[in-house]
């Protein structure tokens, strides 16, 4: 674990000053996701099967676009881990072509 959570929750606090309840309700959403994929090492499937309420495009589009803006350290983490995911899918999915041929 190497977000900080008192950096967060004082960021947060910060924001939620300007935002609408919508706007919160999907920031802390966006914070959720991406701790739950850096504590865990999850996918975006394995996330937004997690959630539930979301799909695995919007888990996407959480932690590529919302997340750099807001917090940029914690989107660097959640993209190594991510970049590690499709790299080990890339080396199965391989695997699992030459096993058919």
């Amino acid at each position: 674990m190497t977000y900080n959570e008192k950096e967060i929750r004082d960021r947060v606090l910060k924001l939620s000053r300007f935002m609408s309840r919508r706007e919160k309700e999907i920031l802390n959403r966006t914070i959720e996701e991406a701790i739950f994929i850096i504590d865990k090492n999850a996918t975006l499937r394995e996330t937004a099967k997690h959630f539930g309420k979301v799909a695995k495009s919007t888990v996407q589009v959480d932690v590529s676009v919302r997340l750099w803006y807001y917090f940029p350290k914690l989107a660097e983490q959640v993209s190594s881990v991510l970049f590690v995911n499709s790299e080990e899918s890339l080396i199965r999915a391989t695997a699992a072509k030459k096993c058919k041929k």
